[in-house]
């Protein structure tokens, strides 16, 4: 593989899990200072320059906004709220771009350990990086160019497909991993100058044919004489953490069933119930409770839900408010119930092999739960869930 592109792959495969740079939010037209990385810049920021369109009936250009290379002077129409890591402009031999329709504390709130919860990201949730190479001799052709910078050690080139996307040239190029032939995915390569080829890249693959996407392709410019054609279409509207609907799914999972949103530790599972009752992001908990979900209510009795319905059972009665939770799983600081072990206070059946001990719950903030969290084992393999909720509307007492 050529050396050049061994120095990308951790951009084209791992930035979209952690961008370990700062971000921009799209406002700024031309970033100018090699600092921009790292900044957070609001689209109404004054010191923002935002390039706004009319908006006329069916015209909704206003909702979208100018980003010019700050080092390879190409421009694109973006969404007005989607955010942008802009190519530093004392990278050597190359650059990037990343720009995303969710902002990193989205990401935290949907992921675990980098991962989407429930393995695909939700509606309108995309990424795409533009990457530059410089060194490209001018007399070559693009066909041999793409051979020279893509495929190697980890990847084979399956085809090269000239399109025309906008108002240029493009190449779609087909790879596929070398060790599985059927993991294949997709580049599309513009040569914006005889020596730089522009590599972009979306994540997921199959979102590159989302209207928003194609949108940004065909408003690509190669230099400021051409100008941006902002498109007039309405782009997805903004990810707001908790917006996202309940996944409906009434029937209880048969014995034995691990869903595929359970977590790999029990201790993933703890954290990521933890971090989202704070920022009382409830979401996560759709993939992540069990189907049938346990209620149970201290010194009293319990009831057997759908996950659906437990979910709404919570929302509408029990789940604290963010400033006021106090979560722990540290067993030392749980309620001693009579030296009685939480997890053995369940169905015998399953296996209960965790806890987490909540304060806060209620309206009121007085209520205390202990949430229990199960093993499913399938096919040789492990999983955790929230299994259950047993809880006190004063307090363990």
């Amino acid at each position: 593989m050529n050396k050049k592109f061994k120095k990308y792959i951790p951009i084209l495969f791992l930035l979209v899990l952690t961008l370990a740079c700062g971000s921009v939010q799209v406002g700024v037209v031309t970033p100018t200072s090699d600092d921009t990385q790292g900044e957070d810049v609001n689209v109404n920021d004054p010191a923002a320059t935002v390039t706004g369109g009319g908006q006329n009936s069916g015209d909704f250009s206003s909702l979208w906004v100018e980003y010019w290379d700050p080092k390879y002077n190409y421009g694109v129409a973006l969404p007005s709220h989607w955010i942008v890591n802009p190519t530093a402009t004392d990278s050597v031999d190359g650059g990037y771009m990343n720009a995303r329709s969710y902002t990193n504390e989205y990401r935290t709130a949907y992921s675990v350990k980098g991962n989407w919860i429930g393995g695909e990201p939700p509606v309108g949730a995309v990424s795409m990086d533009f990457v530059a190479f410089e060194g490209v001799l001018p007399e070559q052709s693009v066909e041999i160019a793409i051979n020279n910078y893509l495929g190697g050690d980890q990847s084979v080139i399956l085809s090269v497909e000239q399109i025309t996307v906008g108002r240029h040239i493009a190449y779609k190029v087909t790879e596929a991993n070398i060790n599985d032939p059927s993991d294949t995915y997709h580049t599309l390569v513009f040569r914006i100058k005889p020596e730089i080829m522009l590599l972009v890249v979306a994540y997921p693959q199959d979102r590159i044919d989302s209207a928003d996407v194609q949108a940004i392709l065909g408003s690509i410019s190669f230099s400021k004489s051409e100008p941006i054609i902002k498109p007039v279409i309405a782009p997805f509207p903004p990810l707001v953490i908790g917006d996202i609907p309940v996944l409906p799914t009434n029937t209880p999972l048969p014995a034995g069933a691990c869903d595929p949103g359970y977590l790999g530790t029990p201790e993933e599972v703890q954290d990521v119930i933890k971090y989202n009752l704070e920022i009382g992001n409830y979401y996560p908990f759709s993939y992540m409770m069990g189907n049938p979900f346990v209620i149970g209510y201290w010194q009293g009795e319990g009831v057997i839900l759908p996950r659906e319905e437990a979910l709404n059972q919570l929302k509408s009665n029990y789940l604290p408010l963010p400033e006021n939770v106090i979560s722990t799983s540290d067993p030392a600081l749980f309620p001693s119930f009579g030296g009685v072990k939480f997890e053995d206070m369940w169905d015998p059946e399953v296996d209960v092999v965790a806890a987490l001990y909540s304060k806060g719950w209620g309206a009121d903030g007085l209520g205390e739960a202990m949430l229990a969290i199960a093993r499913c084992s399938q096919n040789g393999n492990d999983s955790y869930f929230w299994y259950g909720v047993m809880i006190a509307g004063m307090g363990f007492k």
